[in-house]
């Protein structure tokens, strides 16, 4: 997805699902040799991969296996978290989008997010794949900056494919003292038994980044080097970086402000110094470098939805709406019959009033937005 502030992709809570393939039903299995990983899109490759046209006709297609054609199809490297039900049906069909509109929707129906990490496309829970991107850079930094010696070693490029039966707290271990580090405390991670994954090779910090997060931890690494310790992810994380502006740099601010607006940006007239999420540095970049960027438009602060219902509660979507406002969802018990009903529509990026018109309208109903509280009341007579 392209920015966050610009378009918000939201997907439906529906009946708990087992987020892992059971052990007994995976160990039944004869394991054979691990082939070699395929060659993946990487880089600039794998930019303009996404921004092709592709489409998809999966008819309740087992989410894992139809991950696996579409990564073989498509030449890209996909990673689904340990938290996201491989097993899911998924009935979905799209033709001539954007290969990465096309993931998207794959995500919103897997009940998932997704982001793109270390050349690989990650679907995951909606909270760690908003902040993946960021952290991985943020640690992918922390190892840039450390002695020669480590510095070469946690950024070594090495497979990041792992069989199945991989258990995390062993595979993290033997990362890091590949290293030539010391991890301080592998019980940080709980015990896990995980599916096999094929990816490309990758930098030994930007493998962690993508194991750790699926246990919404990140890896931490010491001033020189030698110690690393699994640490909680951080609320906000976000990335630090001045661009040179060459005597522009009040344009170049006025500009980035208005197509990143949760960003902090200070300019001086030769340099502007931009606080903001890994993505929207990349896009900056981009940018910078006056290369064409693909994006959506909308008025400063103004966030967009884009989102395919079908058959689900109104009240699914008003409680998903309100969750990623943040805010207290509200009705009466009339409006909760209403509310139970089945409703299906598709829209494609429109504001939040438009969103819950096409959601609560054909059900006569409306909303009122405090602070606090999204409630849904019956449309006046």
């Amino acid at each position: 997805m392209y920015q966050w502030t610009a378009l918000v992709t939201i997907f439906l809570t529906a009946a708990a699902v087992p987020w892992f393939t059971p052990v007994a039903a995976v160990s039944q299995e004869p394991r054979a040799a691990e082939p070699s990983p395929p060659d993946y899109k990487v880089g600039s490759e794998l930019r303009k991969s996404l921004e092709q046209e592709a489409g998809i006709t999966w008819d309740k297609t087992p989410l894992g296996g139809g991950l696996a054609r579409f990564s073989q199809v498509h030449g890209i490297a996909i990673l689904l978290d340990r938290r996201i039900d491989p097993t899911q049906e998924i009935t979905l069909t799209q033709q001539n989008l954007p290969l990465q509109s096309v993931l998207e929707s794959i995500a919103q129906r897997a009940q998932a997010e997704k982001a793109v990490v270390a050349n690989t496309i990650y679907f995951g829970p909606f909270d760690t794949a908003k902040k993946l991107p960021t952290v991985a850079a943020l640690r992918r930094r922390d190892a840039q900056l450390l002695p020669a010696g480590p510095k070469a070693a946690w950024l070594k490029s090495t497979p990041g494919s792992y069989p199945r039966l991989t258990i995390p707290r062993e595979l993290v271990t033997t990362l890091v003292t590949s290293t030539g580090a010391k991890l301080l405390n592998p019980e940080a991670i709980p015990h896990d038994v995980w599916r096999d994954a094929s990816l490309p090779a990758m930098p030994v910090v930007d493998q962690l980044s993508l194991i750790l997060a699926q246990f919404d931890r990140q890896i931490e690494i010491s001033k020189d080097g030698l110690l690393a310790r699994v640490t909680p992810l951080p609320d906000n994380p976000t990335y630090d970086h001045t661009y040179a502006a060459k005597g522009r740099g009040g344009k170049l601010a006025a500009d980035l402000r208005r197509m990143f607006p949760e960003a902090t940006i200070t300019p001086t007239s030769d340099e502007v110094r931009v606080v903001a999420r890994f993505e929207d540095h990349e896009t900056i970049n981009r940018l910078v470098r006056g290369e064409q960027v693909r994006s959506t438009q909308v008025r400063t602060g103004e966030k967009r939805y884009t989102l395919t219902v079908e058959n689900q509660p109104a009240g699914a979507v008003a409680k998903t709406i309100a969750t990623q406002l943040k805010l207290t969802l509200v009705f009466d018990a009339e409006v909760a019959q209403l509310l139970a009903q089945n409703v299906s529509f598709q829209v494609k990026d429109v504001t939040l009033e438009e969103l819950l018109r096409e959601a609560l309208g054909p059900l006569k109903l409306t909303y009122r937005q405090t602070d606090t509280a999204l409630e849904i009341v019956q449309e006046m007579p």
